[in-house]
């Protein structure tokens, strides 16, 4: 019996839909963090401005593999333009989380 015929993806880069989802989803709580008013919290808890430091240099690691996908990953046409949307969306909420804390 023949090996089954497999398809080959029409996108190269086979996690796009999670990367466009994890930028989705860190950009509305980073959006969510720069709208939150300051908390003060008990000594030795993490409130919202703590969080802010851990999260920055993750969130650059994403926004530097998102881009580098844009460049490099093979994406078709929309695809790249979309992923192009929402990398700026999040470089932009990052960019406002920081200025408000």
């Amino acid at each position: 019996m023949p090996a089954p015929i497999r398809k080959r993806p029409t996108q190269p880069f086979d996690e796009f839909d999670t990367l466009i989802d994890l930028l989705s989803e860190y950009t509305d709580k980073l959006n969510a963090l720069a709208l939150s008013p300051p908390v003060i919290v008990p000594k030795g808890k993490i409130g919202p401005q703590g969080i802010l430091p851990r999260l920055k240099p993750i969130a650059e690691d994403l926004a530097r593999f998102a881009s580098q996908q844009i460049e490099f990953g093979g994406l078709e046409p929309l695809n790249r333009l979309e992923l192009q949307l929402r990398l700026a969306e999040f470089e932009a909420a990052l960019e406002g989380a920081s200025r408000t804390r």
